[in-house]
């Protein structure tokens, strides 16, 4: 069975540059943050992440590089908030990290802007098997290494895994 579950937020309304290896999050404020969420329930939790595909609503791709650490339960608070840099408490739920280059062959319009990112080998999750694990693979989204961004007040970030249950 093939799912394809999709998570969206928006950031802060503020336009600071990211630098390399920082989170891209809903708050400022890291105790504020929601982690992104997909329900797997309709494959019983266990499943291989195939593609990505990442939109949003900022059509800017200069120097629009990411990473997606994916986990098989909730990685818990970061270490701080959106534009701070990324880091977690503990890594013993993560499946694997997905970089998604949308400064390059992205599909852009006059508004937005959307990449499909295909996953060598997949990133196969089993969430019942995890420490706190359930019916849902969690994520965080990071700026990539040697990348700065600059966002849209309240940018709109869209995130789909592919899923072969």
């Amino acid at each position: 069975m093939r799912i394809a579950p999709k998570y969206a937020f928006n950031r802060p309304a503020n336009t600071t540059q990211y630098a390399q290896n920082e989170l891209v999050a809903n708050s400022a404020t890291a105790a504020s943050v929601v982690p992104l969420r997909w329900d797997v329930g309709a494959v019983q939790g266990k499943g291989r992440i195939d593609r990505v595909r990442l939109f949003t609503d900022n059509e800017t791709v200069t120097t629009a590089t990411f990473n997606l650490h994916l986990f098989s339960a909730d990685p818990g608070t970061p270490g701080a908030g959106d534009n701070g840099a990324y880091s977690v408490t503990s890594v013993r739920n993560w499946i694997g990290t997905v970089a998604c280059d949308l400064a390059t062959g992205a599909e852009v319009t006059s508004t937005d802007k959307a990449k499909g990112f295909a996953v060598s080998g997949g990133i196969g999750f089993d969430t019942k098997l995890a420490a706190g694990g359930g019916q849902a693979v969690y994520g965080l989204l990071e700026t990539a290494t040697a990348a700065t961004y600059t966002p849209a007040s309240e940018e709109l970030f869209e995130v789909c895994l592919e899923i072969e249950g």
